[in-house]
């Protein structure tokens, strides 16, 4: 029962497969090959693209990189949050980490990242349009907006760090507000959208997060300097 309402998450996340029973085999998210050369086996809870190598032990990684915030909390429902790749960490000795910071996006976020924009988003979308922000940027970014509250009227453009966690947000204003820029009280110091970075590609180092969304595998330092310390340049 779990597999078969697994599958249907990853259809719903991937596109139509060619369902092999104990292998799915789908279009690679990642190098969009032409062929279905993605194998994922949700019984073994692998997965693999056969001419890009992109690969994983833990499916639940691929539902939160490619899907939406519901395809994500369906798959938690059915298997629960377990980082099973990690599982050999729980019996290793560990240098002691400083925590990361996690932030909660505004309450009156609304997704632009839906099938159908919500007549209140309109203006946002018009905006991100006039930056060459595509849709498809816009489903990858998870980016959406606020039309009340304090941070009403600005796109919100999260950042979520490896664990699929947010660890901030850009809140830029569409309806020219004086103060373009209200971000969160919350350090910079991060690697924005770390979720999405593949370290085994040339990275593009960009002043701002709107550059980032256009540059391909690129990180916004969120400012003109690189800051002592970062992951960036260790």
């Amino acid at each position: 029962m779990k597999n078969a309402q697994a599958k249907k998450i990853l259809q719903g996340v991937l596109g139509n497969c060619h369902d092999k029973g104990s292998e799915m085999l789908f279009t690679c998210p990642v190098c969009h090959h032409h062929k279905r050369k993605f194998s994922v086996n949700v019984g073994k809870n692998v997965y693999k693209c056969w001419i890009c190598d992109y690969r994983g032990r833990n499916i639940r990684r691929v539902v939160r990189r490619f899907g939406n915030y519901n395809q994500l909390a369906a798959w938690d429902q059915i298997f629960g949050r377990q980082d099973l790749e990690r599982f050999n960490d729980l019996f290793a000795e560990q240098e002691p980490t400083e925590n990361k910071q996690k932030l909660e996006l505004p309450q009156e976020f609304l997704s632009l990242a839906t099938a159908k924009l919500p007549a209140t988003g309109l203006y946002a979308y018009k905006y991100l349009a006039s930056r060459g922000v595509t849709m498809a940027d816009i489903l990858k970014w998870k980016i959406g907006y606020c039309f009340s509250g304090e941070y009403r009227n600005r796109v919100i453009i999260p950042s979520f760090d490896e664990d699929g966690d947010v660890s901030y947000f850009i809140a830029r204003s569409y309806s020219g507000d004086s103060y373009k820029y209200k971000n969160p009280r919350a350090s910079k110091d991060i690697t924005f959208n770390e979720l999405y970075i593949d370290w085994n590609k040339d990275l593009v180092l960009v002043e701002g997060v709107f550059d980032a969304l256009v540059a391909g595998n690129a990180v916004p330092i969120l400012g003109s300097t690189l800051r002592s310390g970062t992951d960036l340049i260790r």
